[in-house]
């Protein structure tokens, strides 16, 4: 499996490297690994009696949002992928996510403890827990439309390739 070398996932893919089997291995692991995520922050947030979200009203149009980027970012990916050869979409898309996702999540934790020390330094973040969940709420909605804008560029990427190969 490749964690963390999208190029290389990108070049496999544009060389149809990649077995279903494989594929397969890579959603599971992005399966496993957003499960233990999820985990850790309910975890986080028991421990630090933070109310995530405050009432209804917050929950349904978090989960609205969060379904509409999702339903976004995936057609983005197979108009893409269905302009090029409209195969194997799944097969592409499992992989380029699972590197994407490992990638992604490196960096926001390499900037966040920074950011975080700093933000501890300069404001007491116990005072008001309701408006840092609120903002912990934006960022990750942030963080999905860049990890599917990733995942686009990328299925772009493959289909270049691709094309160059078979020139």
């Amino acid at each position: 499996m490749i964690w963390f070398d999208l190029k290389e996932m990108e070049t496999r893919l544009a060389k149809d490297d990649i077995s279903e089997k494989e594929s397969l291995n890579y959603y599971l692991a992005i399966f496993i690994a957003t499960s233990i995520l999820l985990l850790i922050t309910s975890v986080i947030a028991k421990n630090h009696k933070t109310q995530i979200q405050e009432n209804n009203w917050q929950v349904i149009l978090s989960t609205i949002i969060n379904i509409v980027i999702s339903i976004i970012g995936i057609i983005g990916a197979y108009r893409i992928n269905e302009q090029f050869d409209n195969k194997d979409f799944f097969k592409r898309f499992f992989p380029l996510s699972f590197v994407i996702f490992i990638r992604l999540t490196v960096y926001i934790i390499c900037l966040s403890i920074p950011i975080f020390v700093i933000l501890g330094l300069f404001i007491s973040l116990t005072k008001n827990n309701n408006n840092y969940s609120f903002l912990y709420g934006y960022l990750y909605f942030i963080v999905k439309i860049i990890f599917y804008g990733l995942i686009i560029l990328s299925f772009k990427r493959v289909i270049k390739e691709k094309n160059q190969l078979s020139k």
